[in-house]
């Protein structure tokens, strides 16, 4: 439950993190609903109360969306940074943002239209409700127009073109999973103008460290230009807050902005022109974060001088793989395929195994004629791979064995690939 008595006072608590949480004192619950769509299909619940320190508060699914005092830390560098990036923009798309304060600052910019897609009608009546003042009569705006929808559905039905698309989206659960997916952003990438940017929120880089890099190696497969911008909002907690802005046209996160910032005459609190440039300058260690992405790790093993009634036996290697998942601490999915169909091809034929495990697969072929077993273990989640080797050496007997764990899918060319080698002379 969010909302928890403590010695005889409420208080919210966030467990979006594992080992982690964060609380919030409420002074008042001001409403509590579960949300439905037309069809009575549970949307998300929705809960709005009162804290003394940040003022009023939304979350969503026990997630805090908002609040009254730092919000303006998320919503102003989320559609300043991405506008003032865009040379001329006046079609505007937010996906999500039914809170309004993603549209409060979209309406300050000269736009020609804004279409604002929610799939929750509640979120919107409820801070138009509990929040009079929070978005300052943008709902009135005559450029403005609601659409009650799945964001993913709207996107690929659109015929219109976007310069400038605004994911204002919660965290990947519930009905804001289908907002992550790489198929989405290909239809995002449809709709944007020539000069389009795409401009989203990637989380924490501590508590989310994989978050931000993931994705901007999922923008970098589909765009000419990725850009990150940082922020700081003290109620999403765990270090800076980042943001993944990505362009169809290269140079447009580098033009100066200042004298159309002027220009306009913004009342901002967080946004200035010296603070989206200083908003793009990373720490070292995110810095680097952003080369070090890779799609998994694989072990490349082969092993030598095996023991042939290990090779010959298939009740021992069906309980090889079930062995070596609990080594490597990976879940199996479904029993192993051990076949023997091409003894006839070669001298070196002998059976082949595969195991599909929770972060992919194990497959082995083994060489009862000359004794081998080569083996690759491939996962998008770590493990001990010199456990893996030492375990699968002693399995099948070998009096030796090399293996090469490989980084695979990595988005820099390196001239010396990122291999471990592990030798273990014979008879050891």
């Amino acid at each position: 439950m969010a909302l928890e008595k403590i010695k005889n006072e409420l208080w919210f608590r966030e467990e979006l993190y594992p080992n982690f949480s964060q609380a919030l004192k409420v002074s008042k619950v001001l409403f509590s609903k579960i949300s439905r769509d037309k069809k009575g299909k549970t949307i998300q619940k929705i809960l709005i109360f009162d804290n003394l320190r940040f003022g009023r508060v939304l979350a969503l699914d026990n997630i805090v969306q908002f609040t009254e005092l730092d919000e303006k830390y998320y919503h102003e560098p989320l559609v300043h940074c991405s506008l003032f990036s865009h040379p001329n923009p006046n079609h505007i798309l937010i996906i999500g943002g039914g809170d309004g304060g993603a549209l409060r600052e979209v309406v300050k910019h000269p736009v020609k239209s804004i279409d604002l897609v929610d799939i929750d009608k509640d979120v919107i009546t409820l801070t138009k409700k509990y929040f009079p003042d929070f978005t300052q009569n943008a709902w009135h705006d005559p450029r403005l127009k609601i659409h009650i929808e799945d964001g993913a559905d709207f996107v690929k039905k659109t015929k219109k073109k976007y310069d400038v698309i605004i994911l204002d989206t919660p965290d990947p659960v519930g009905p804001a999973i289908p907002l992550f997916k790489t198929g989405f952003y290909l239809d995002c990438k449809k709709i944007l103008a020539p000069e389009g940017i795409l401009m989203r929120q990637t989380g924490s880089s501590i508590l989310q460290p994989e978050e931000m890099p993931s994705n901007f190696r999922q923008m970098q497969e589909l765009f000419p230009e990725v850009q990150v911008f940082l922020t700081s909002v003290p109620t999403y907690v765990g270090g800076y807050f980042t943001f993944v802005a990505a362009a169809l046209k290269k140079g447009l996160f580098s033009k100066p902005i200042k004298k159309r910032f002027n220009k306009l005459k913004l009342e901002t609190a967080w946004y200035t022109p010296q603070m989206h440039k200083a908003s793009t300058i990373l720490p070292r260690e995110l810095e680097g974060s952003l080369l070090k992405t890779e799609y998994g790790i694989e072990l490349v093993a082969d092993f030598y001088d095996c023991d042939y009634s290990v090779l010959t036996s298939k009740e021992k290697l069906y309980q090889f793989p079930i062995e070596l998942c609990k080594i490597i601490k990976m879940k199996p999915f479904q029993k192993p395929f051990v076949a023997d169909f091409g003894y006839k091809l070669s001298k070196t034929a002998g059976p082949s195994l595969v195991q599909l495990i929770e972060s992919s697969s194990i497959t082995c072929h083994l060489s009862p004629h000359w004794r081998t077993v080569s083996l690759n273990i491939f996962s998008c989640e770590s493990f001990e791979a010199e456990k893996a080797f030492q375990f699968s050496k002693g399995f099948f007997g070998a009096g030796r064995g090399v293996a090469f764990l490989l980084k695979r899918g990595s988005p820099v060319f390196r001239k010396e690939l990122d291999i471990v080698e592990i030798k273990i002379p014979k008879g050891k």
